[in-house]
């Protein structure tokens, strides 16, 4: 069986039906209490058998009312006895674990009914409450006397209606019985939600000085269970993810535009010939040329006068970038690189410029940045959501981007882009309680002999993260833990002496076991119902601590509390 539907003994026939439908379930169980109204009609039986084939749910009845048993049967309806039979024996088909051509069905005919169709093979016994002699119930009208099942005739005029007073007397008895019963449940349903819900918070002033304890706890996600006295703590590994987009401005320059050229004379000041292949480099007014073509300059010679003559030709340059600022004079000389004999002199021109804007390899990288710096915000907020009740230490969550991509490359001519990533936070959170536990067991070695550590909810617990290995679910945390010592306090033990006492009582109980004042002692309680008294139960009992220093009468209005 799948699912079960539970009915109230007076639930109408629609109402189950309606139930039947919306129930998700194929193999349903319908739970019926014994004189469920239900049961008392095979219609109401076969309505349920059809609704049930209609939406393709398998259907049986567990009931113990031997009536409605028989008519599930009669109808096709597999019947149990209890849940657990349901349990292990899914209805199949029609099949029934109760045979009915042999039970005899007793209907109490005390009360007027209609008749109604019965299955066939089903047997009907009437009874008007009489017995025989032997103890058994007369049969049926064929062979026993029928009897009147009820009267209603009128009074007559004069009549003595001494009967009629008496019946009212007692219906008025009745009705005070069934107001007292009211009333007195009342009362003991009001008791029992004193004796729960009933609240009470007292207050000390102890005197106790400030303790301030450091340990290092290790938080593992994998871990089974914690290891408090190792100072290990079992933590929980979450983490979430976003999807993020930004645009971004370009910052990248390039001037493009047309190359300066010209053609210069080349002059050759050796005793040989030099050739300067196509490609090598010029470098005139700090502007940076190549040689289009290989040329070979001439050797120098001596004139007539044995005075040298360089040797010289001519050979075109081309600018290395395009810029107005490569056009230069006739009058500018240039030297060649690598070769010490040869220089040349001459002019370029048909240098232009123009300035674009392009992808910048620091853009797309800044980009990155921008994103893991906007994750936090969103990001902590769904790893917050995740922690309820649990620890968290903010700089223990870890940022990491994925999946980054930018709509341009860098180099690219564009004022703007795009960037896509997927914003992954994570971080290790671990049960508060537990990790107070843990830096508590590491200050036992801080308090001095003959103290004890005052817990308090007040106490102050900072984290700060040492290391953390993600990959490994692992993180330590450097803690400390900022309470008091003081005389020990068995909260426990004073919950149950104080338990149902009046808050005189409790108060004068409170101040003798802790060596204190009366007046340094409160107490609360909730709901304030005139009887001023404690809970019964001692754990609706709640201590609540404030300090004072060390041989101090009264509180410290400085002291942390």
């Amino acid at each position: 069986m799948e699912d079960f539907i539970y009915l109230e003994i007076d639930e109408e026939i629609t109402s189950i039906i309606d139930r039947l439908k919306e129930v998700k379930a194929t193999k349903v169980g319908i739970v019926v209490p014994r004189g469920a109204m239900v049961l008392q009609s095979v219609v109401n039986l076969k309505l349920i058998k059809r609704i049930a084939t209609q939406h393709k749910k398998q259907v049986a009845i567990i009931t113990v009312d031997k009536v409605g048993r028989s008519l599930a049967v009669q109808v096709g309806l597999p019947v149990f006895d209890d849940l657990r039979q349901a349990e292990a024996n899914a209805p199949e088909g029609s099949t029934s674990r109760q045979p009915v051509t042999s039970d005899v069905i007793e209907i109490d005919m005390s009360e007027p009914a209609e008749e109604e169709e019965l299955p066939e093979g089903v047997k009907i016994n009437y009874y008007t409450g009489e017995h025989t002699g032997d103890g058994e119930k007369e049969k049926s009208p064929e062979k026993a006397e029928k009897k009147p099942i009820f009267t209603s005739a009128p009074i007559a005029s004069g009549e003595d209606k001494g009967g009629v007073k008496n019946n009212e007397k007692k219906g008025g008895r009745k009705r005070k019985v069934k107001i007292a019963i009211g009333i007195t449940c009342v009362l003991l349903a009001l008791v029992a939600g004193w004796l729960t819900l009933a609240r009470a918070t007292v207050t000390m002033v102890v005197a106790a000085e400030p303790l301030t304890a450091q340990t290092q706890v290790k938080i593992d996600a994998t871990l089974i269970a914690s290891q408090v006295e190792e100072g290990k703590i079992k933590g929980n590994y979450i983490s979430v993810e976003k999807e993020a987009s930004k645009n971004v401005k370009a910052t990248g320059k390039k001037t493009v535009g047309e190359k300066s050229s010209g053609t210069v004379t080349f002059y050759n000041d050796a005793g040989a010939d030099q050739v300067l292949g196509a490609g090598t480099g010029l470098t005139g007014a700090g502007k940076s040329f190549v040689l289009s073509a290989t040329i070979t300059v001439p050797k120098a010679t001596l004139d007539a006068y044995g005075e040298k003559v360089r040797g010289s030709t001519q050979g075109k340059i081309v600018a290395s970038a395009a810029g107005t600022q490569f056009n230069l004079p006739s009058s500018t000389t240039y030297s060649i690189s690598g070769n010490n004999y040869v220089s040349a002199k001459g002019e370029t021109s048909g240098g232009t410029s123009e300035e674009k804007k392009i992808i910048a390899e620091d853009d797309i990288s800044g980009a990155k940045d921008d994103l893991i710096a906007d994750a936090p915000g969103t990001l902590r907020d769904e790893l917050n959501k995740q922690a309820t009740n649990l620890y968290l230490v903010e700089d223990a969550i870890s940022y990491e981007i994925v999946d980054f991509k930018a709509s341009k490359q860098a180099g690219e001519e564009a004022d703007s882009f795009t960037v896509n990533a997927k914003l992954i936070a994570q971080t290790i959170v671990v049960d508060e309680s537990e990790l107070r536990q843990a830096v508590i067991h590491g200050a036992q070695k801080d308090i001095p002999e003959g103290k004890s550590l005052l817990e308090s909810d007040k106490d102050e617990l900072v984290s700060k993260l040492v290391n953390a290995d993600m990959p490994k679910k692992e993180m330590e945390l450097g803690v400390t833990l900022k309470s008091h010592i003081g005389n020990k306090i068995d909260e426990a033990g004073l919950a149950k002496k104080i338990k149902n006492k009046s808050v005189k009582q409790a108060r004068q109980i409170v101040a003798e076991s802790q060596g204190i004042s009366a007046d340094d002692v409160r107490v609360a309680v909730w709901p304030n119902t005139g009887l001023v008294r404690l809970p019964a139960l001692y754990k609706n009992i709640e201590f609540d601590l404030e300090y004072k220093p060390l041989n101090s009468e009264s509180p410290n209005e400085d002291s942390s509390t």
